[in-house]
């Protein structure tokens, strides 16, 4: 089973975790936000990271990751989050 991070922690990463458990061949291992939006240390009963830490405590080579943020302003945050994590090499 593959193992996926999922960057978001409201509505829609919660949508996506239930997506990714009961119907992919995923396994959810993660959650992540950047550290300003962290508010708690775990999101659905599993770990909730700091987006900055994100390329040591799951590297790419062992995880795959899933933008589960609102689509608000067309998109815009989902691209600055993917663009910063592959300068970031997650």
């Amino acid at each position: 089973m593959k193992k996926l991070v999922i960057i978001g922690a409201g509505e829609t990463a919660h949508l996506a975790y239930e997506y990714f458990t009961y119907d992919s061949p995923y396994e959810v291992s993660a959650f992540s936000v950047h550290s300003a939006y962290r508010k708690e240390e775990t999101f659905l009963n599993l770990p909730l990271v700091d987006l900055e830490n994100l390329p040591t405590l799951y590297p790419k080579s062992d995880y795959e990751v899933f933008i589960a943020l609102a689509s608000e302003k067309l998109n815009y945050n989902r691209t600055r989050v993917y663009n910063e994590l592959r300068g970031g090499g997650v």
